[in-house]
């Protein structure tokens, strides 16, 4: 992900090129959003992992591998759509974020397709929520997404290697969906929750709601997303009081577990 306050006019794109041209770069998946801080500070990390999704070594044996033989199909945000909009009893939605990203964004179909959400603190949990349930979905046509594509690669693995046979993953993540819809048409409500300084991101509203001039939530300056929405895209709730809320911050966690709460 790249991340720029102009990202079309300050040599990114340049920079992209030239990324691409270099083996095991041609087929990256670049996304360019706008932002108003740094997203990743003023530093620069590079690590040497075993995994780029932390599984707790359930693909200690070659992810890499993992992928190739058992990954899930990829969907175009468009395709995810219809089979979302088209979908039956024996479709399964299933969200691999944690909970507190899914509380303050998922996808709502309107059919009563809702998303099974596992119930996660971190990504290591994934696998042994897999294997309590992928013997009932062995029949089902299983829809897996993610915030960018990252770790559906990885859950379909854990799926697929189970039996599960007819797994399908949204290619780009919420992402790449929000940019092919991006007036609010699409089934995608709330925010879109990211591992950095802008903390969520939202759709852009549609003209005709600006004109409205629907009742506005302010949000903080720092830590709380991309601007103000309406109180009609707030998909979270207060977990104390239960009035539409949705601004995380690590200013307020759990004093057990120490993840993020809406409160």
């Amino acid at each position: 992900e790249v991340s720029s306050s102009s990202p079309s006019s300050n040599g990114l794109q340049d920079w992209i090129d030239h990324m691409s041209s270099l083996p095991g770069f041609q087929d990256v998946d670049w996304k360019l959003s706008d932002g108003d801080v740094a997203p990743f500070g003023d530093t620069l990390t590079v690590k040497v992992v075993n995994e780029i999704v932390a599984t707790g070594n359930a693909n200690a044996n070659g992810a890499c591998d993992e992928i190739a033989n058992y990954g899930g199909r990829h969907l175009s945000p468009q395709e995810f759509h219809s089979a979302l909009t088209n979908a039956d009893s024996s479709t399964v939605l299933i969200d691999v974020r944690n909970t507190f990203e899914h509380a303050i964004g998922r996808f709502e179909t309107g059919s009563g397709l809702s998303a099974l959400e596992p119930k996660m603190r971190a990504f290591t949990e994934f696998d042994g929520w897999c294997e309590r349930v992928a013997p009932s979905l062995k029949d089902k046509k299983v829809l897996l997404y993610c915030t960018g594509g990252v770790r559906c690669e990885t859950a379909s693995c854990m799926l697929t290697r189970r039996g599960v046979g007819d797994v399908s993953q949204l290619r780009g993540g919420i992402h790449r969906y929000m940019d092919a819809f991006p007036d609010g048409d699409g089934l995608w409500r709330g925010k879109n929750f990211v591992f950095d300084n802008r903390v969520s991101m939202s759709t852009p509203p549609r003209p005709q709601q600006q004109e409205q001039q629907q009742p506005r939530i302010p949000l903080p300056a720092v830590g709380a997303g991309d601007g103000y929405v309406t109180d009609a895209d707030v998909v979270g709730r207060c977990v104390e009081c239960h009035i539409k809320y949705d601004i995380l911050s690590g200013n307020r966690i759990c004093a057990v577990c120490r993840d993020l709460v809406l409160v």
